[in-house]
């Protein structure tokens, strides 16, 4: 028999959930930060945040799933944000900010220094020294 009083933690709303009205009620109210979601015929549907993104400026973003202890990257491909693949190393490579490399396993393994390890040799690479020259040739010119 289950205590009527034992702590039943909810489970956050996700796009695409089958839920009856009573569930979805009770998640959403459990949820201040969800600003749209709809329950249609059993099924949650809320809005992408990529698609806010988009209209941001953002090129990139990355998604440190805390749950099941993954991270993903994302990068806008024609208008489109796909799921970036990381290296043979197992490492993340900015396609925006050449040089700024991430190390994900080590992330959320809690692996600080290697995770500062990867940043550095990102930061030490040609292709980020390229960025930096760049960047800094542009901020030179005069504005019109």
């Amino acid at each position: 028999m289950r205590d009527r009083n034992a702590f039943e933690p909810v489970l956050p709303l996700e796009n695409g959930d089958r839920l009856t009205r009573a569930e979805f009620e009770r998640r959403y109210d459990a949820m201040p930060g969800v600003k749209k979601a709809e329950l249609i015929e059993g099924v949650v549907y809320m809005p992408s945040p990529a698609g806010l993104r988009r209209h941001g400026g953002v090129r990139e973003y990355v998604v440190w799933r805390v749950q099941d202890r993954k991270v993903d990257w994302f990068v806008l491909s024609d208008g489109e944000f796909i799921r970036l693949d990381p290296d043979e190393k197992g490492h993340y490579r900015s396609q925006t900010f050449p040089g700024l490399w991430l190390d994900a396993r080590a992330l959320v393994e809690g692996g600080l220094a290697k995770v500062l390890d990867v940043v550095r040799q990102g930061l030490a690479a040609p292709e980020h020294a390229k960025f930096v020259s760049d960047l800094a040739a542009r901020s030179s010119r005069p504005r019109p």
